[in-house]
C-alpha cells in the first residue's frame, strides 16, 4: 500500500507547503494493526495462564511484544512524523530475540548437563563410573589440602569367582552377578557415592553416616555375603580403610590399605 501511495496517494500526501497530510486509509490500516496486535497479546496471555514452565515464558513474551506494538502504533497514529512504529518493532523484536536466546542457552545447559550425567554413569549398573571416580578423588584430595575435610573412608569391593561364572554360566549371568553385587553395595552404603572402576571392582567413598557407622554396616554386609555364598548368589569381597591425617600422604595410601584388606577377604570367600 505504501508502494501504491507513491503513484496514487491513499495513505498520505504532501501539500504545496510540503506539509504531511494523512488520509483515511492510513488510520484504517493502523487501527487494524492495533486490533490484531491487541488480540494476539490477549490470546497469548490466556495461553500463558493455562501453560507452565518454558511454554508460559514463551506466551508471556509474545503477549508483551504484542502490547508494545499496540502502544507504539497508537502513538504513531497521533504523531505521524515521529518513528514510533519503528521503535515499537525494535523493542518487540528485541524482546522476542532475548527470550529465544535465553531459551537456547537454557536448552544447551540442560543438554550439557544430560551429556555430563550420561558420561559419568556406568551403563551396566547405573552407578558412577571410573571418570566420575577420578574427579571425585581429585576433589577429595583438594578438600583435604585446604583443610575442609579431615576424615573419610575408602571401601573397596570385588566380585568373587566372576571368571568361573562367565565360563560356566555365560556372560549374561556374569552381568547379572555384577548388577546384583552393585545393588547389594548400594543398599548398605546409601549415604555415600558408589563407583564401578573396573569389570567387577567397586569403590565407595565413605562420608557422613556411612563413615560413622562403617563397622556396623560392614558387619551386616558380610553377613549377607555369607548368606549369598551358601545360596550360590553373588559373593562380594570388601575391605575398608580410613584416612589417617598424620600418617597418610595421600588418597592412594588409604586406597591401598583398603584394597589389601579386600584381597584378604577375597581369599577367605573363595568357593574352592
Amino acid at each position: 500500500m505504501l508502494t501504491i501511495n507513491i503513484f496514487s496517494p491513499i495513505f498520505f500526501y504532501l501539500d504545496e507547503n510540503h506539509t504531511y497530510v494523512p488520509l483515511p486509509a492510513r488510520y484504517l490500516t493502523l487501527t487494524a494493526q492495533i486490533i490484531l496486535f491487541a488480540l494476539t497479546s490477549g490470546f497469548s496471555i490466556s495461553a500463558a495462564v493455562h501453560s507452565h514452565g518454558t511454554e508460559r515464558k514463551k506466551h508471556r513474551t509474545v503477549a508483551f511484544s504484542g502490547f508494545i506494538m499496540s502502544i507504539f502504533i497508537l502513538l504513531q497514529t497521533f504523531y505521524p512524523l515521529v518513528p514510533f512504529y519503528a521503535m515499537g518493532c525494535l523493542l518487540a523484536t528485541c524482546t522476542i530475540h532475548t527470550f529465544i536466546y535465553q531459551d537456547k542457552i537454557e536448552e544447551r545447559a540442560m543438554e550439557l548437563g544430560t551429556m555430563r550425567r550420561i558420561a559419568y554413569i556406568d551403563a551396566l549398573t547405573g552407578v558412577k563410573n571410573k571418570m566420575a571416580y577420578n574427579e571425585a578423588v581429585a576433589e577429595l584430595e583438594n578438600h583435604v589440602l585446604e583443610g575442609k575435610l579431615t576424615e573419610y573412608g575408602v571401601a573397596v569391593f570385588d566380585l568373587n569367582n566372576l571368571k568361573y561364572v562367565n565360563d560356566t554360566m555365560g556372560h549374561e549371568m556374569g552381568d547379572k552377578f555384577i548388577k546384583d553385587a552393585c545393588s547389594q553395595i548400594c543398599r548398605w552404603f546409601q549415604h555415600s557415592p558408589v563407583y564401578r572402576i573396573g569389570g567387577d571392582e567397586f569403590v565407595v567413598l565413605l562420608k557422613g553416616d556411612d563413615y560413622d557407622n562403617r563397622e556396623m554396616i560392614f558387619k551386616g554386609f558380610n553377613e549377607e555375603v555369607h548368606y549369598n555364598k551358601l545360596h550360590e548368589k553373588a559373593v562380594v569381597a570388601g575391605g575398608c580403610a580410613t584416612y589417617l591425617p598424620k600418617i597418610d600422604r595421600g588418597y592412594d595410601e588409604v586406597f591401598r590399605r583398603a584394597d589389601k584388606l579386600m584381597y584378604q577377604r577375597k581369599q577367605e570367600l573363595k568357593w574352592t
